[in-house]
């Protein structure tokens, strides 16, 4: 319920003067009057207090409340931030892995260098030796085969030679050989003449 203010006029006193006499009375009406008025205004203030302090306790209330849900969304954060710094060390750890595996291929790509580098020593080396032992075997196998295929070479013209005098030795025996043939086919022919005459003869 809400209270009606209750308007209070003030009363008019009379002025003071030294003319005017003042009774025993008239001081206890005035301390009554100003009694009523102090308690008027002292409920006035209480009235006034105790919106005050009721308004001052919703605004309390209402901060509390406030309080609080910042202290949750506080806890909220300092959750979120306890997350984010094991999300921040697991990704430390996993840069530092990382680093790791990274300083180990670089001693990998670095000895895998050194790897190359002696191969390329080796074959630098190994060509150089091939090349030495090319032209050593070059040169023994052509002094070899010079001193293998000199004799073989005057062999070839001595056979030659002697293929060339047994051919000319052939020739005079085949022209022996083609009188004698003609001698004998002559003679052939001689004995079947004296034959035929023979056997005429004797038939007649």
């Amino acid at each position: 319920m809400v209270k009606k203010k209750v308007s209070v006029k003030p009363k008019k006193y009379p002025q003071r003067s030294e003319d005017v006499p003042v009774t025993q009375k008239m001081l206890f009406i005035v301390r009554d009057d100003l009694k009523s008025e102090i308690r008027s205004l002292d409920a006035k203030f209480d009235a006034r207090f105790r919106e005050l302090d009721a308004k001052f306790t919703g605004i309390d209330a209402r901060f509390t409340s406030i309080d609080a849900k910042f202290d949750g969304i506080d806890a909220k954060f300092t959750s979120i931030d306890a997350r984010f710094t094991s999300i921040d060390a697991r990704f430390d750890g996993i840069d530092a892995r990382f680093i790791s595996i990274d300083a180990r291929f670089d001693g990998i790509d670095a000895r895998l260098d050194g790897i190359d580098k002696r191969f390329d020593a080796l074959e630098t080396n190994l060509e150089a030796r091939f090349s030495n032992l090319e032209a050593s075997w070059e040169a023994k196998l052509d002094a070899k085969l010079e001193s293998k295929l000199s004799p073989i070479v005057s062999e070839i013209h001595r056979l030659a030679l002697l293929i060339e005098e047994q051919n000319a030795r052939n020739k005079i025996v085949l022209d022996g050989l083609t009188g004698l043939f003609a001698r004998q086919d002559r003679v052939e022919t001689k004995v079947e003449e004296l034959t035929k005459t023979i056997y005429e003869i004797k038939d007649s």
